[in-house]
């Protein structure tokens, strides 16, 4: 069953206890494959099984991982009436995968150079994508209006936040990492948590990421409502991101969330500067909607300030 529709690179072939993925992005769907392949044996339960092999049909590239039959986790924050006892059942399920983790301790220099090969560059390729779109000039003066800056010095504004957080941590680590844990990337099952269609093998080719990482895509499906703007529930009034028909649970889900961080005493104010960093970074992913483009800015700018006034 699937809730969230795949990319348009992206098919997906029902072979009834199986989906057998494709995609024409080769890289993508080769990086995906290599994840799978690299997961540590003590979080394998946490993932669906996939092919052995890659499988080549015409001009596609692609494998095969077992089907789930849920609908991922975004459908029970955007439709489901009563959607607490799910996500009081999922924080329990994640908060289970993180404890499974077996961190790998770093130095602060370490962290910093990670920060910057992992998010920073992504940042900048992706400001050079945005360049080229029609949008750009739109982008251009809604920060100069809203935030006096320019595109490049909002984004190293953002890099600051994130420096800055960061600098109040007290301890450094890498985990073996998912790298995009978003709702719409996970399932619940017969009580078991399912990751799929992970970011890809990682620069370092160990998967190896703060786990700041993942709790900044968990908070942006939560705090920065990522799925109502991804599946088109907002509206732009008066430059601000209006979402349509907030179910009146989402407080509360909100709350869980927040107990979650709390729980593990994680520094909400660096999660939400590497939010912001999400949220611009895919302004040029979704080009297909000028709407979506800007909601994601907004929300990008929106998630900046409070990181910085938390």
């Amino acid at each position: 069953m699937l809730f969230t529709p795949p990319r348009k690179f992206n098919q997906l072939v029902d072979l009834g206890d199986h989906y057998l993925k494709l995609s024409e992005n080769h890289p993508k769907i080769v990086s995906e494959y290599l994840f799978y392949k690299s997961i540590p044996q003590h979080l394998l339960e946490f993932f669906p099984k996939i092919s052995d092999d890659l499988f080549v049909q015409n001009n596609l590239v692609g494998y095969k991982i077992k089907k789930i039959p849920t609908p991922d986790s975004s459908f029970h924050i955007l439709k489901d009436k009563d959607p607490i006892p799910f996500f009081e059942n999922f924080f329990n399920l994640i908060s289970n995968y993180f404890d499974r983790q077996e961190p790998l301790r770093i130095t602060k220099e370490e962290s910093i150079r990670h920060l910057e090969n992992e998010i920073f560059e992504k940042d900048y390729e992706r400001l050079q994508m945005i360049a080229k779109l029609p949008i750009w000039d739109w982008i251009t003066l809604y920060l100069d209006k809203n935030v006096s800056s320019s595109p490049k010095k909002y984004l190293k504004n953002i890099h600051d936040a994130i420096l800055l957080t960061h600098s109040l941590l007290n301890e450094f680590s890498y985990i073996f990492s998912h790298g995009d844990l978003c709702l719409s990337n996970t399932l619940v099952f017969d009580n078991q948590l399912f990751l799929i269609d992970p970011k890809g093998i990682s620069h370092n080719k160990q998967n190896l990421r703060t786990p700041y990482y993942d709790y900044a895509k968990l908070s942006q499906c939560f705090l920065g409502m990522y799925d109502y703007i991804n599946l088109g529930y907002f509206e732009i009034i008066n430059d601000r991101c209006i979402i349509d028909h907030i179910p009146k649970n989402t407080t509360l889900t909100q709350n869980l969330f927040r107990e979650f961080i709390n729980k593990y005493n994680l520094n909400l104010k660096f999660i939400l500067a590497i939010q912001a960093s999400f949220f611009f970074s895919m302004i040029p992913l979704h080009s297909e909607s000028e709407e979506k483009m800007k909601a994601f800015l907004i929300q990008s700018i929106e998630s900046w300030r409070i990181s910085l006034e938390h």
